[in-house]
């Protein structure tokens, strides 16, 4: 009679452990998809124009896609120092944009073209600025940046004859779940309580 009771109850226990396990990571889940989210803004036409959500080496930040000189858009100041830094900020975008994005509606004298070109500054030297060039259209592209220097008040980057757009980070707080029960931890406990509920009634039976 003691055994069988024993076994009852380790089945009860496995049944009850199982429910908990299953909730707790299907709540853990909804809240790593919500965390980690990345969004591409675009124009009506389809070129991407900014990155809300992009990791860099742990921390996030919302990326603008911009035309303008170096000194309009950054003011003087760098989103990141030194080519290392840069360079992992270069990654992550390019990943992020893969090979069926683009940042650029060219119009120039090869006819039109949509390109994924950007520039991403990372030293300043006098009056010019060192960055690291993304170029992604037909066929070229390159698995490692390419490096070129410019004017940082004169040179213009545009979408149609100085093709290539600037890379703007802002770094940007990472949103925490909320501590509130998600719906499958939410029928866990209601799994439990009938468990309880049940196992009363029979005792007292």
């Amino acid at each position: 009679m003691q055994y069988k009771t024993f076994t009852k109850f380790a089945t009860k226990a496995a049944q009850f452990t199982a429910t908990l396990t299953s909730a707790a990571l299907l709540a853990s889940t909804a809240f790593v998809s919500e965390a980690s989210a990345l969004t591409l803004r675009k124009t009506d036409d389809g070129r991407v124009i900014g990155i809300d959500g992009l990791e860099v080496e742990g921390v996030l930040y919302d990326v603008q896609l911009v035309q303008g000189t170096f000194s309009e858009v950054f003011g003087g100041s760098l989103d990141f120092e030194g080519y290392d830094e840069a360079q992992k900020a270069w990654k992550s975008l390019s990943e992020a944009l893969g090979d069926d994005q683009y940042t650029v509606n060219s119009t120039g004298q090869y006819g039109d073209m949509k390109m994924d070109v950007f520039w991403l500054p990372y030293e300043l030297q006098g009056n010019r600025a060192y960055s690291i060039l993304d170029a992604k259209w037909n066929d070229l592209s390159s698995e490692t940046p390419t490096i070129m220097s410019h004017d940082r008040d004169n040179y213009v980057f545009d979408l149609y004859q100085n093709a290539g757009v600037w890379a703007k980070f802002q770094e940007v707080e990472r949103e925490e779940p909320e501590a509130t029960p998600e719906p499958s931890l939410i029928l866990g406990f209601i799994t439990l309580g009938g468990f309880l509920l049940g196992s009363k009634r029979k005792t007292k039976g």
